[in-house]
């Protein structure tokens, strides 16, 4: 539909999506979706509209105003944007954009990992995700009935080209820390571990090593060093019938007694239990 708004040009065309109940509680599903020609009078500034938003940049510039601060928009960035809350961008030149609102089950989950350092993304290979973001218009465009399972992977791509990203930067630092510590705890599970001597591998402080940790994996150094215990142990155990106490010792517990405790805490049931074939249980 042609568009009438301050600013837009009579070129652009914006298109809406009323989800199914089903895609609303399984998938992410765009909202509205819109190509759009601009001037420079045009800009946006509104307290709330229940969404994300993701743009590209085709061509010429904008700004986007984040945590008080207005950020240049360049030819060839994409920006994504909480427009739950209150959100202000525009262009001072002009510019030809491709945007999308969407929302889905775990829309907040993406946007706060894909935002964690930026909400602008300069993509060394763009071609993935504005051919997503331009897929998802020009479906709408066509009239037909929106397949909303490829249109929730469209964004889930979309998503990912950014969280990626924003992840580079992490990989090749502290994250790169911790997969060397991960890759320890792999090879030498069934060894003594102490906590130094993960934060060793890592080349961090202990502090700095079980935040950074954390925040990486979901789990404290000492959870995930249980939990690879106890999945080598499960293994162990439903492959055949060695002792619970070899299989005690083989993965890293110091006595079988202190092995069949944090079994049961972490699965739920006795080793031996599980061994005959027993559902797991969360405590």
């Amino acid at each position: 539909m042609r568009v009438l708004a301050s600013g837009v040009c009579a070129d652009s065309r914006l298109y809406f999506h009323t989800p199914s109940v089903q895609a609303q509680q399984m998938f992410f599903y765009p909202l509205c979706a819109g190509h759009f020609f601009c001037d420079s009078t045009y800009h946006v500034d509104r307290l709330q509209y229940n969404s994300f938003l993701a743009m590209y940049v085709e061509k010429g510039s904008g700004y986007v105003t984040l945590n008080g601060v207005r950020t240049p928009l360049k030819a060839g960035s994409f920006l994504l944007l909480d427009c739950y809350s209150a959100h202000h961008y525009g262009t001072q030149e002009g510019w030809e954009i491709y945007w999308l609102h969407f929302d889905g089950p775990l829309a907040r989950q993406y946007y706060n990992s894909c935002t964690e350092c930026s909400n602008i993304f300069k993509l060394a290979q763009p071609f993935t995700a504005r051919q997503n973001l331009i897929k998802l218009f020009e479906e709408q465009q066509n009239k037909r009935k929106v397949n909303e399972a490829i249109a929730s992977r469209r964004i889930t791509t979309l998503l990912t080209e950014f969280l990626c990203d924003n992840n580079q930067t992490a990989l090749q630092g502290a994250n790169g820390a911790i997969d060397a510590a991960l890759t320890y705890i792999a090879e030498n599970a069934n060894k003594p571990i102490t906590l130094d001597m993960m934060a060793q591998q890592a080349s961090l402080s202990r502090y700095y090593f079980v935040r950074t940790f954390k925040k990486e994996t979901g789990f404290t150094p000492h959870e995930y060093l249980l939990n690879t215990r106890i999945n080598m142990a499960k293994y162990l155990l439903r492959a055949g019938q060695e002792a619970v106490k070899s299989i005690a010792y083989r993965c890293g517990f110091q006595s079988e007694s202190s092995f069949c405790t944090a079994f049961k805490k972490v699965v739920g049931i006795t080793p031996m239990q599980y061994r005959e074939g027993a559902e797991e249980i969360t405590p």
